[in-house]
């Protein structure tokens, strides 16, 4: 099926496994309330500017994921074990996607190290992570939808 607007691209993510995503949410909010923090007492350049891409990407590209964020909160209240959800996005979403990627990543170095309080990524979020990016990147380049798997990736 084509884009309405030639402008969007279409990203699937298929069998997004609902409990391990809030889990990755819950996370990210965590670890976005530490930076924050951090933010305040540092010269460090990390927090500053992973909450300024925080805050760029939910400017820019907030109103094109606002629906599929009400399917899975819907998909969490039922109970649901998986979802599929459809976006329909700009194709620079590609880029934003690797480059936030980067640096939620290079976030995990401190993680390990001790510097934030937040515990290091477990292996499961860290795969459902680069999976879900990495769709966005792979299907604005015009590769098909690749289901999640659990085996998918390696922390």
């Amino acid at each position: 099926m084509a884009d309405p607007d030639p402008d969007l691209r279409t990203v699937v993510l298929l069998g997004v496994p609902v409990g391990l995503y809030r889990q990755a949410q819950e996370r990210h909010e965590e670890l976005m309330r530490e930076l924050a923090l951090v933010d305040l007492s540092t010269s460090d350049q990390l927090p500053r500017r992973l909450l300024d891409m925080v805050a760029e990407l939910r400017r820019s590209y907030g109103r094109f994921t606002e629906a599929q964020q009400g399917h899975l909160a819907q998909a969490v209240a039922r109970g649901d074990q998986t979802i599929d959800l459809h976006f329909s996005v700009p194709a620079s979403v590609g880029r934003a996607a690797a480059d936030f990627l980067a640096v939620l990543d290079e976030s995990d170095e401190f993680c390990r190290n001790g510097d934030l309080l937040a515990l290091d990524i477990t292996p499961s979020l860290y795969r459902l992570r680069h999976w879900y990016f990495e769709q966005f990147i792979a299907q604005i380049a015009g590769e098909p939808p690749t289901p999640w798997r659990e085996t998918d990736g390696a922390p």
